[in-house]
């Protein structure tokens, strides 16, 4: 591995982490606020045509732990005003029927 190599994998991982932090402090202020905890199971049942749908099953368990960081990110830190997963599945289905994610 170069030393640009290292430098890129060292300033990634350095905002994964500040961005992972960011997202702790963002749940647990919202969770104390009285915000619903995300839950990517329920937010699949409550937005079926999810952009995930169009990933194979074996697919989105791969990806699962990223798909869950993703969507957890946009309601905590994107969306802290929405306080329900079902708030936010309809912000979310409002977005797609506006061409936000296909």
């Amino acid at each position: 591995m170069s030393s640009d190599d290292e430098w890129l994998s060292a300033v990634l991982a350095a905002a994964r982490s500040e961005e992972d932090q960011a997202l702790e402090r963002a749940r647990a202020e919202a969770l104390a606020k009285g915000k619903e905890p995300f839950d990517l199971d329920r937010l699949y049942a409550l937005w079926p045509w999810c952009p995930d749908g169009r990933l194979s099953q074996a697919q989105r368990e791969r990806q699962r732990p990223e798909l869950a960081r993703s969507w957890a990110t946009d309601y905590y830190l994107r969306h802290p005003e929405v306080m329900t997963l079902e708030d936010f599945a309809s912000l979310m289905r409002e977005l797609q029927s506006q061409g936000a994610f296909d």
